[in-house]
């Protein structure tokens, strides 16, 4: 048995994410839920909102060039609005677009390194509404994008070199705050953890740490929990190969 870590932290991360293949569902502020996924080799994303109390019919969102890997979808906590990644299999693009309450829009797109592992995720900040996609690229580095004020970075920003690829990256928006705490594990098998400062808008380096010989670096063995009011988070991991 996989024995596990608990690890608290004043300031720290995560989300729940889709394994490959399986659908996900957000429901942005005051509007119906969504369902979106990828079908077979269909090179658009597909969803399906969620009206009254059924699913309405299947409609589609913007290209993704390739067949689709990997879905995330997130709601804006103070807009009618969702924000949907989706990495393809061409070139290991990631796509984002934007749902106004009505249709998809194209927002821009950048390369990881590998499309089997999901190595991207995004998160808004509580309060402003504002959001950042962070993501794996193909030189080992760890970047983002965020959205202020309804504009988006017009280029890929760095956080930092991880020194390997990134296999899996979440992102998890803090109860109290506009801060994120975001996670990636490396293909060397370490997990690095991080604090987005929602006030000034910065990777502070002081609130990082680095986790060496966690259990799986091909699978998600790790996620983080919120204390809803007092904003504490968990970080918790399975350790390498420990019985």
């Amino acid at each position: 048995m996989v024995s596990v870590k608990l690890f608290k932290v004043f300031l720290f991360l995560g989300i729940l994410s889709s394994w490959l293949g399986i659908p996900r569902i957000a429901t942005p502020a005051n509007n119906p839920g969504i369902l979106a996924y990828g079908e077979g080799e269909v090179t658009t994303p597909r969803y399906r909102p969620w009206i009254a109390s059924g699913f309405g019919a299947e409609n589609s969102g913007q290209t993704a060039n390739d067949t689709i890997k990997w879905v995330v979808v997130k709601s804006s906590p103070t807009a009618d609005e969702m924000i949907m990644g989706v990495l393809s299999s061409r070139s290991n693009e990631v796509h984002i677009q934007t749902w106004n309450g009505s249709t998809w829009t194209s927002n821009w797109g950048t390369t990881t390194k590998i499309a089997n592992y999901r190595s991207f995720d995004i998160a808004y900040e509580k309060n402003s509404g504002d959001v950042i996609v962070v993501f794996g690229d193909a030189n080992n580095n760890l970047k983002y994008r965020k959205r202020v004020g309804g504009t988006w970075d017009s280029t890929d920003q760095t956080i930092m070199n991880m020194g390997n690829v990134a296999n899996f990256v979440k992102a998890e928006s803090d109860p109290t705050s506009d801060d994120i705490f975001v996670a990636a594990v490396a293909n060397n098998g370490s997990l690095y953890a991080l604090r987005w400062d929602g006030s000034s808008n910065t990777w502070p380096i002081g609130d990082r740490i680095t986790i060496t010989g966690i259990a799986n670096k091909a699978v998600e063995c790790f996620d983080i929990a919120f204390e809803r009011s007092s904003g504490n988070a968990f970080l918790i991991w399975g350790d390498d190969g420990k019985i």
